[in-house]
């Protein structure tokens, strides 16, 4: 899959601790980005785009279901009802992860 890069982050931060393999897999592909690919991306902007494409297009039957609450209207799903230990806040760009 051909990550496409978005300009700008978005404007607000989601604040999460990886597991140290991913951690580490993400910062070998934020350098396979830079020698192979000639591109300097960010941390946040890598992790961003990779989340992005998997909302995208990952799972099938998320994205059914998706369809389905967009079809309906429904807009539960944006408020953030599920549980997890992720916290947004409104300043993402200002702190990196490395």
């Amino acid at each position: 899959m051909k990550l496409q890069f978005a300009p700008d982050l978005p404007a607000e931060r989601l604040i999460l601790v990886l597991p140290g393999e991913t951690a580490r897999d993400l910062k070998l592909f934020q350098r396979y980005l830079a020698e192979e690919q000639q591109q300097q991306k960010d941390l946040k902007q890598i992790a961003t785009t990779i989340l992005e494409a998997f909302l995208e297009t990952g799972d099938r039957h998320f994205l059914a279901w998706k369809k389905g609450q967009d079809e309906k209207g429904d807009r539960v799903a944006m408020d953030g009802t599920g549980t997890g230990n992720a916290s947004v806040r409104s300043d993402s760009t200002k702190e990196s992860l490395a």
